[in-house]
């Protein structure tokens, strides 16, 4: 019996193809597998359904792997065949669908945040688990979409939706959901369900191809090039997601995302992660790191959303550490003849200088529009036991000539243009000017080390990851999954540039 599970369990982390088995099985031994409920009823007077280890698994597991490892592994291994399937209840999807709709600072702000009850079936390779109560609701921003479900639970053609997913939560109170309470008889089944995790992650988030990348790898690609560098990036990979109703159901590719939280720094640094995270976004301004007036550093509450949102120590920290850091960013525009050796120097005492080289010059190559220095978008900030800043991506679902919906050409943009074309006007950000670019009149006299250490981390990366053929063999790798993209990498889609065309035009800024 034991050579039998061993089997299966290599074939999960080989991505060999497995008979399905008679019953669920827990790939790695860790992940909670629940048991299914007596009825279809949220359970009022009883607990919700029992969630038990699957135990036959013991006596391979590997003691010195962390908990949840091997799956997420087997998860976000190119290549393999990953099916994530989502059972709503008319009533559940309909209403996520509805409370979905808005967003911002208004008096609804709060539905936009509840999850609504599904049940989710992951099957690796026909390999299946499965986990009862999962938390769903609709995430994004301008991708908000209530018209992808009609008022009878049919799917509407050609309108879809990002999900994002909760394994952690109780469904217990009216802060989780108004209309399925659960009422825990047993607390210890509770404290469970608070640290149920798939796979590692407490959360998942899931996103259609919106900007219809013909290759569906693009953004895949980018954030392989992050982490192979040192940046640390959320890892990613294209999941067929099934999605039924009571009615009516819809199958196709989805990429799935791991969350930047602390469980993702947890892996990252072990013996460090617990300093503040903090997510940067345009909100009520951009996140240009040239103030933090007006509220615009703080933790996201009903309607509220800070432009820097600390999403780590939520209740103790002071959030100084950023206030101090953003002080000496701009401390360049307080002092006449601050020369570019005088700013390296200061700076370097605030933030892992050789980390936002490497992230600024990986932004460059892969052309996002929505990064620091053009838009000041879509990036973390991570100040680590020394109090230090580190840069992460976020959300590059514009890059490598991506632009539906949005165009802006970066394909020409030169590593040292000061101009940021996300918004149309100078650069603003003193990281920026000092650090990269340089300022117009010597007004933002560079730190040249700096600059002509990034210009080399761009001609380097430029050469590694705009090559057609090391792209071509990254998105190769997905051929023969289930609902395969397309592999022709010379079209981008539509309103897009084709791989090929950006590498050679970006490639010929270096020239």
């Amino acid at each position: 019996m034991k050579k039998i599970i061993f089997l299966l369990l290599t074939f999960l982390l080989t991505g060999c193809s497995t008979p399905t088995p008679s019953e669920p099985i827990n790939p790695e031994g860790d992940d909670i597998i629940d048991e299914p409920p007596v009825d279809d009823d949220p359970p009022i007077e009883e607990d919700p359904p029992v969630e038990e280890e699957d135990k036959h698994l013991d006596d391979i597991i590997d003691k010195d792997m962390p908990k949840g490892q091997a799956l997420f592994d087997a998860f976000f291994t190119y290549g393999n065949n990953i099916t994530i399937e989502l059972d709503f209840t008319n009533e559940a999807i309909i209403k996520l669908a509805d409370y979905g709709r808005t967003w911002g600072n208004n008096d609804n702000f709060v539905k936009n945040e509840m999850y609504h009850p599904c049940n989710m079936k992951v099957t690796i390779n026909n390999i299946t688990n499965t986990y009862y109560e999962v938390g769903a609701r609709m995430r994004g921003n301008t991708s908000r979409n209530p018209n992808f479900i009609d008022s009878r639970g049919y799917f509407v053609d050609g309108e879809y939706v990002h999900f994002k997913l909760n394994f952690a939560q109780t469904f217990d109170n009216k802060d989780d959901n108004d209309y399925y309470i659960n009422k825990w008889i047993d607390e210890d089944k509770k404290e469970d369900r608070e640290d149920r995790k798939f796979a590692t992650m407490k959360k998942l988030d899931l996103k259609w191809n919106r900007n219809y990348d013909n290759t569906f790898t693009k953004e895949l690609y980018a954030l392989d090039a992050y982490r192979s560098e040192g940046v640390l990036a959320q890892h990613a990979n294209l999941v067929t997601l099934i999605i039924n109703t009571d009615v009516d159901s819809r199958t196709m590719l989805y990429t799935a995302y791991e969350p930047v939280d602390k469980q993702l720094l947890k892996k990252a640094y072990p013996s460090d992660y617990s300093g503040d995270l903090y997510k940067c976004l345009w909100q009520t301004t951009k996140a240009d790191l040239t103030n933090y007036d007006n509220g615009i550093v703080g933790v996201e509450k009903t309607g509220y959303k800070p432009t820097y949102g600390l999403k780590t120590n939520e209740s103790k920290s002071n959030m100084q550490n950023i206030k101090t850091f953003i002080d000496n960013v701009n401390l360049t525009m307080k002092y006449d003849n601050y020369t570019g050796d005088m700013y390296y120097e200061n700076i370097s005492n605030y933030m892992d200088v050789d980390n936002f080289l490497k992230y600024s010059a990986l932004c460059w190559v892969m052309g996002l529009p929505d990064d620091l220095r053009n838009n000041a978008n879509n990036y973390y900030i991570y100040f680590n036991k020394n109090n230090k800043a580190l840069f992460l991506p976020y959300d590059n679902d514009r890059c490598l000539g991506i632009e539906y919906g949005w165009q802006k050409d970066l394909s020409s943009q030169t590593y040292d243009d000061p101009y940021a074309k996300g918004y149309d006007e100078f650069n603003k950000c003193p990281l920026i000017l000092r650090l990269i670019t340089g300022g117009s009149n010597n007004t933002h006299p560079v730190h040249q080390d700096s600059k002509d250490k990034y210009y080399a981390y761009c001609v380097e990366f430029a050469n590694k990851y705009l090559d057609i053929d090391r792209f071509e063999d990254f998105t190769y790798q997905f051929k023969d999954i289930d609902n395969a993209p397309s592999m022709d990498i010379t079209d981008g889609g539509p309103s897009n540039i084709s791989f090929s065309e950006y590498a050679s035009s970006k490639l010929a800024t270096l020239d």
